[in-house]
């Protein structure tokens, strides 16, 4: 039978599923670099539940308020479940990880709640451990600093807009005040192109993120150029592997990816979900 144990923080949750999440470090580099992040903030509001079966953890979960669930790789479809009917309790806008979880999670989660979901996003999860950077490409990677803000502010919804992702009035400022959060430029002729961000790093590797070229420059190799300096500036400080998550319906990003050393390793799924009436 499989139980389910909820902990009152990221440091507890850590404890109890640590072991378990680092076992399959890869897959699980975007919940463990959101735990890093929540230790410091606190995780107000946060639910942390495991999933256990014979005194083993079988599965976790991550609820955080108006966020989709992030949801651990589980080690059979029931463990998924159990947490969804648990987690059903508080409601989520969605639930992301791997796609057979994610699948097992939304039909508990529907027929605890008497809702429906819908498959939001398919994403790829690629993970690189050396990184060929692309020839001919003008300029050079350089951090973002202060100067920027008014530039990552205008670019981040933006980016948001063109992968159909979360709603547009994300408080930038407290993105970029997030513990290890690093973003970068990619600069030609004097004027940023392309960024790319460095964020949530795990005991081995780090996951990039926020790729974004702005329309009027694409198609010249900026993003390839930027994301590979990123990613080899991950591994020259001393990470294993730099991990990146795609949308499986754009051939173009993924062809770049792969180009520059980047493998896919995992089929990763967030399905939107019905909130509960109760």
């Amino acid at each position: 039978m499989t139980r389910v144990t909820r902990h009152p923080s990221p440091g507890a949750f850590l404890a109890a599923a640590g072991p378990y999440l680092l076992a399959r470090e890869v897959e699980h580099v975007a919940l463990l670099g959101t735990l890093g992040e929540l230790a410091v903030s606190g995780g107000e509001g946060t639910t942390f539940a495991t999933a256990h079966e014979a005194g083993s953890v079988a599965g976790a979960a991550v609820r955080r308020p108006g966020r989709s669930v992030a949801l651990a790789r589980c080690a059979h479809p029931e463990a998924a479940a159990a947490l969804a009917q648990d987690l059903a309790r508080e409601g989520a806008t969605g639930v992301a990880g791997p796609e057979a979880d994610v699948v097992a999670f939304a039909g508990a989660w529907s027929a605890a709640t008497g809702t429906t979901s819908h498959r939001w996003f398919d994403q790829w999860l690629h993970v690189a451990d050396a990184v060929a950077a692309p020839g001919g490409v003008s300029g050079a990677l350089r951090p973002a600093g202060d100067g920027d803000r008014e530039l990552l502010t205008r670019w981040f919804p933006a980016m948001m807009a063109d992968a159909g992702d979360l709603p547009q009035d994300v408080d930038v400022a407290a993105v970029l005040r997030t513990p290890g959060v690093r973003p970068f430029l990619w600069e030609d002729g004097g004027r940023p192109r392309s960024m790319a961000w460095l964020r949530g790093p795990t005991a081995r590797g780090v996951r990039l993120s926020h790729v974004y070229t702005p329309p009027a420059d694409r198609r010249r190799g900026y993003a390839a150029a930027c994301t590979a300096a990123v990613t080899a500036l991950a591994l020259a400080e001393g990470r294993d592997w730099c991990a990146l998550f795609t949308d499986r319906a754009n051939p173009t990003s993924n062809g770049v990816y792969r180009r520059i050393g980047y493998r896919v390793v995992a089929d990763v799924a967030l399905e939107a979900l019905g909130i509960s009436s109760s």
